[in-house]
């Protein structure tokens, strides 16, 4: 319970959805191609919703740049949650060998460096989560100020975009 309580903690300020919970219910902001349908067929339609930092084809460009990012974030909650659940029969183990009350024969140094390798793994996987969420803003920061350049470039007087 304890190893659960500190897994919730450590990341639900990573997911960011309880801090901002309008994020849940934002509706979208009309584009400006949904403002003036004439333009619709010359205009690139790009929805952002309220309360959201970046643009919907920011977050598309930054998913082109890494492909594998979702993939690797089921393998860390993989690692979470395998790690935590063994980490808690290995934190069992451990008492019960303190204790004197082990009946499954298996010695304190063994337990001990289960329970080692399996907070081992919780770190590690909370390390590269947090490394890969820092990167994933870092990469939506850079594509959002390249958008924005490219924006502005084209509605400068005499300015054409790329």
């Amino acid at each position: 319970a304890m190893v659960s309580w500190l897994l919730l903690t450590l990341l639900l300020p990573l997911a960011g959805a309880w801090q901002q919970p309008s994020l849940l219910l934002a509706r979208p902001q009309l584009s400006a191609c949904a403002q003036a349908p004439q333009r619709a067929p010359r205009c690139v339609k790009v929805m952002a919703y309220e309360g959201e930092k970046y643009s919907r084809e920011a977050r598309f460009k930054e998913e082109l740049s890494s492909p594998f990012r979702g993939l690797r974030f089921f393998a860390y909650a993989a690692m979470l949650l395998g790690g935590s659940a063994s980490g808690y029969i290995a934190f069992t183990r451990v008492l019960a060998s303190l204790t004197g009350l082990s009946s499954s024969g298996q010695p304190i140094q063994e337990a001990g460096v289960n329970l080692a390798i399996d907070v081992g793994v919780v770190i590690l996987a909370v390390v590269l989560l947090r490394n890969d969420l820092i990167k994933r803003d870092e990469n939506l920061q850079r594509i959002d100020a390249m958008l924005a350049e490219r924006k502005k470039r084209k509605n400068a007087p005499g300015g054409k975009a790329r």
